[in-house]
Parts: structure tokens; sequence; C-alpha cells
């Protein structure tokens, strides 16, 4: 599928789509267009410096959500509508978390049926919708990443790593180099012995 891959779980996909895609145009008429050689034959190739938006795929932006249940996963319809009513229910809820853009919930695995008999059992209801939440967590996560500047990224570049406001160089200093004297000299001097006469007394 176009686009790009939001989020997987064992059973299911979530894929997402812009609304607006850049389309290239050719480059007006009187502009030279470059000749690629491609073997002995030249192929001239048109410019695309030129790009124009196209209309968006929906009328209002937002987001918008869609399901693709095969029935190579799913061969009975009452198991295919019940997983993509569940889907429009969880979606609803994960709204606010996710970007303004098309997506698509594709299952992409089936349910072993050894241990969901039913084609609607409460038990497979309650499986397909704890995945689905886990699934839509896994996407909003991924996008709270792609929109979170990384550690260092607005500091100037070359200025070492930065901690709590600290610049830390990360160029490491010429270790200090103990200074050793030599044992038959010595620079300081031993101070003189003080000798107090004492004061005759008369006999």
């Amino acid at each position: 599928m176009s686009g790009s891959t939001l989020a997987r779980t064992p059973h299911f996909a979530l894929h997402c789509v812009a609304l607006t895609v850049p389309v290239p145009e050719a480059a007006p008429a009187g502009q030279p267009k470059p000749a690629v050689s491609s073997g002995s034959i030249p192929v001239t190739v048109p410019q695309t410096s030129h790009v124009r938006p196209v209309p968006p795929l929906f009328g209002p932006s937002g987001v918008w959500m869609g399901v693709m249940v095969p029935k190579r996963w799913a061969k009975r319809a009452v198991t295919r509508n019940a997983i993509k009513r569940q889907v429009y229910t969880l979606s609803a809820l994960a709204e606010p978390d996710l970007q303004d853009a098309a997506h698509v919930v594709r299952l992409r695995a089936g349910f072993d049926k050894a241990t969901f008999v039913s084609a609607t059992s409460d038990a497979l209801k309650t499986a397909v919708r704890i995945e689905l939440g886990q699934l839509f967590v896994s996407a909003a996560l991924s996008l709270k990443k792609k929109t979170v500047p990384s550690a260092g990224e607005n500091g100037p570049q070359g200025s070492g790593s930065h901690k709590h406001g600290s610049h830390i160089s990360q160029r490491a200093e010429p270790p200090e180099v103990p200074h050793v004297k030599h044992p038959m000299k010595s620079d300081t001097k031993k101070p003189k012995a003080m000798t107090r006469k004492r004061p005759q007394t008369g006999q």
C-alpha cells in the first residue's frame, strides 16, 4: 500500500498517507530538457523543478479512517462486519492522538479458529478490541517521537555536548606532569639557628 506504516500488531497494521500530495509539474516551454544516455539511445527526461499541489484526497481536513478486512483472513461476513465496527469505535476514541491524514486499518492475519469458534463471540470481540487499542497507542507514540526534537538538536554546531546549561567540551585536556626536584639540590634554604645571649649578672 502507498503511504507509510505507523504501527503493526500480530493481526492489524495501520497505514497513513497525507491528504495533499505535491505532484511534480513539467518545466515550462522554452527551458532546455536534459538528455540522459541509456546505453546507446539518449533519453529525454522532463524537468520536475516546479511542484504544484493537487486537490486533497478528501474535502475537509481531519482524521479519515478506513478499514480493509480481506476475505482471506475472515471468511464469514459477520466476522468482517464485527471487526469493522470495532475499528470505527476505537478510532473515534484515538482521533485526538492522530494527525490530519487518511488512515487505513488492515487485517493482516486471521484469528485462530480453534480458539475463537464462533464468528461473533464476545471473546473474539474482546481480543480484537484489545489489539486495536495497542495499535492506536503504538501509532500515537511513533508520531510523538517524530515531533519531539532530540537532545542537543537546538545547540550550536561544533560546540560539544550540553548538560543542564553548562558547556562540556569533548576535547581531552593533556594530563598534568608533576614537577620532580633534583635530589642533590634544594630550592629551599634552611633557616639559621637563632641564638640569644643571656644577660650577664653581677657577681
